[in-house]
């Protein structure tokens, strides 16, 4: 949305009341409202010479429906407010308000009606001026008296640990008592990190990013935070009240951060001039300064001030080694030598053994050593003359290859798959690999790839029931049934409760599951037969006697039910305990004798 203002714009319009005008197309010799474009604002004046009444304000223009909403009213024949316009034809044209207006006079003076609410350029260069206004944000610009009143109107508060660079995490103000006692108090769980750093409980907190400014000041931890509880900020005491003392709040208010990332050594001065109300005036804290400190590390040494030199190690300035010594170096960590000395180059003859009596003198030549053992690294180059030769134990082979004689094989390249064998006494050779489905054999008495010749050309099985497949190569597989005869069961599945009964006709195992009989349930369960009686006359089975008398108790002490289709029948007299009941079904009868 923009402001425009363009000549020769002016239509009509017939729309009644205080609401939005509707226009009816551009006047002859002027411009439409279309020019101003869709959504921009321009100045209005809207007049109707019949009833004398007029109103000049801002409008918004919209395309669709061609219509000018009122905005804003500047001023108007109704006092400034509104005009309800009467019925009749009326002027609608762009204007251009002298009470906002800037012009140029004779003298090159430009003239402004009223104070901007804002100003946006490019460049700006200004002569003379004022600025009223106290700076907020960062790139305000700051007048004399605000300067000098940071200058000589600072006072000191005890340093702050951390200071904020973004909002605290979500929370609750409570203001206390006026500010005394009050608190920040997370709206979630979870501990408490200022400045890339986590706050300890007592520590001073500088508050200064909250989007509510009324809630920055200086803060203590009273509870840091965790999974399970919020953070709690406390205001401190020495920034909860208002007023000059040195303990109060007050414009000019100054803050030492001594710990975080981004905000350590910084320093942030209070700006909000009295009056104060804490928990509703707004606190805004601008940066002071930020010292910078110069500590020289390893190695090296600050002197004058903020000038770093590499300290001297002691070791003197000089060359060293010769061709008759060395120089011996003393290294620090951090790559300075520390000390150098020079050593005398010197090899004693008892350091080689077995050297000629020239030794001493050129123990290069090989020709100087008949016999004896060399230290390590003292046999350098090429040497013809060494004989004797004794068993390695270090070193690369540069030499021919080491025939068989000497535990070598006699050959230096192979072929992958290649086979060593004994070819004769004290003679290796190689056998290349032979081809798929080659096997190894014995020609000659050495080894040798030949065709297969061999395989399965059958398989014969004495076991019942199993049948083995036709291949004459590879796995033979056997599928069937191992039958009884066997050892077998002839049977490849079974169900719960399942027996396996024999059978003397024809020798063979058959499956079968067991009956109940009267009075009695059988349950099938996997792996588990269970058989139980389905109710008792007096708690007892009725023994048979090996006269022929059966035997009943005389008490019945577990309830019975004689089913349907069944009689029952008992010797007396017979008690039945207390609790205990005796059912006939329908059509049944229990008789005591």
């Amino acid at each position: 949305m923009a402001l425009v203002l363009l000549d020769r714009v002016r239509e009509s319009t017939t729309t009644t009341g205080t609401g939005t005008i509707t226009l009816a197309g551009a006047v002859a010799g002027f411009q439409s409202f279309s020019a101003i474009g869709n959504g921009n604002q321009t100045y209005y004046t809207i007049t109707d010479s019949t009833a004398g009444t007029w109103e000049v304000g801002i409008g918004t223009y919209t395309s669709s429906g061609t219509t000018l909403s009122r905005t804003t009213v500047l001023s108007s024949s109704s006092g400034g407010s509104l005009v309800s316009f009467a019925a009749g034809t009326k002027d609608v044209f762009v204007t251009y308000p002298a009470g906002r207006s800037v012009y140029k006079d004779t003298a090159n003076t430009y003239t402004v009606q009223q104070a901007f609410d804002a100003l946006t350029a490019n460049s700006i260069a200004l002569t003379t001026g004022t600025i009223t206004t106290a700076p907020v944000s960062n790139t305000d610009i700051v007048n004399k008296q605000y300067a000098d009143a940071i200058a000589s109107g600072i006072h000191f508060h005890e340093a702050v640990a951390l200071a904020t660079t973004v909002a605290l995490p979500a929370n609750t103000y409570n203001n206390g008592a006026s500010g005394v006692g009050a608190t920040l108090t997370a709206t979630a769980n979870g501990a408490l990190s200022v400045d890339s750093t986590l706050t300890i409980v007592a520590e001073r907190i500088l508050v200064k990013n909250e989007v509510a400014g009324a809630n920055n000041g200086v803060y203590t931890v009273t509870q840091v935070g965790s999974a399970g509880t919020p953070y709690i900020l406390t205001r401190a005491t020495d920034f909860d009240t208002v007023g000059t003392g040195v303990d109060q709040i007050d414009e000019g208010d100054f803050f030492l951060v001594t710990s975080g990332t981004a905000n350590v050594n910084t320093a942030w001065v209070q700006q909000t001039a009295p009056p104060i109300t804490i928990g509703t005036t707004a606190l805004v804290f601008q940066q002071f300064s930020a010292p910078i400190t110069y500590t020289a590390g390893t190695g090296l040494n600050e002197s004058p001030a903020y000038t770093f030199n590499i300290a001297n190690t002691g070791v003197t300035a000089a060359t060293y080694g010769s061709g008759s010594q060395v120089p011996v170096f003393a290294v620090n960590a951090q790559g300075q030598l520390t000390t150098v000395t020079n050593t005398s180059i010197a090899i004693a003859a008892g350091a080689v053994s077995g050297l000629a009596a020239s030794a001493t003198t050129n123990t290069t030549d090989a020709g100087n050593i008949s016999t004896g053992t060399l230290p390590s690294g003292r046999l350098i180059g090429g040497y013809t003359q060494v004989t004797g030769v004794g068993t390695l134990t270090a070193g690369t082979w540069n030499a021919t290859t080491i025939d068989s004689a000497y535990g070598g094989t006699g050959f230096s390249t192979y072929t992958t798959g290649d086979l060593i064998y004994t070819s004769a006494t004290n003679t290796l050779s190689k056998l290349p690999i032979g081809s798929t489905n080659q096997v190894l054999t014995v020609v000659g008495g050495v080894p040798a790839w030949a065709a297969s010749t061999g395989g399965v050309t059958s398989f014969q099985t004495s076991l019942n029931g199993l049948t083995p497949s036709t291949s004459t190569t590879g796995a033979v597989t056997l599928a069937g049934t191992l039958g009884v005869s066997s050892g077998g069961t002839g049977q490849t599945s079974y169900t719960d409760g399942q027996l396996l009964i024999g059978n003397s006709t024809g020798n063979t195992l058959s499956k079968a599951t067991l009956t109940a009989g009267s009075n009695i349930t059988i349950t099938n369960g996997s792996g588990t037969i269970t058989i139980a009686s389905t109710g008792g006359g007096g708690g007892s089975a009725n023994p048979e006697a090996t006269n022929g008398i059966y035997v009943n108790s005389n008490t019945i002490s577990t309830s019975y039910t004689v089913a349907s289709g069944f009689n029952g029948m008992s010797s007396g007299p017979v008690t039945i305990n207390s609790g205990i009941t005796v059912t006939v079904a329908n059509n049944s009868r229990w008789v005591v004798l």
